[in-house]
């Protein structure tokens, strides 16, 4: 078993706990320091509101996704229509090229 030698040191002057306050001082978190925290409750409201605004994000989502659909549709729906419109006169300039040759022959 070893022994340990205590070393007397002088008492503590009024100044050497100042001096001794103002260094860890600055280390330690105050009231102020602790206001500026975030608390569990304003964590929770923080929370609250992010999943509020993205169940508001969804439903925009799907609001958006719908009127892109019902565009795609209508495109869909317009081509097709112009595309039978293209056949009809496809057909129609047919059909006048043998009226014309028949009348020219006549």
């Amino acid at each position: 078993m070893t022994v340990m030698k205590t070393v007397k040191s002088p008492p503590s002057t009024k100044q050497d706990i100042d001096n001794l306050y103002k260094k860890i001082k600055g280390e330690f978190a105050t009231k102020d320091d602790l206001k500026a925290f975030a608390t569990k409750d304003d964590l929770k409201q923080v929370k609250d509101e992010i999943v509020e605004m993205k169940d508001e994000i969804v439903e925009m989502k799907d609001e958006i996704m719908g009127e892109l659909k019902s565009q795609q549709e209508n495109q869909k729906i317009h081509n097709y229509s112009h595309s039978r419109i293209n056949d009809d006169l496809d057909d129609h300039e047919t059909r006048i090229r043998k009226l014309e040759k028949t009348s020219a022959t006549a």
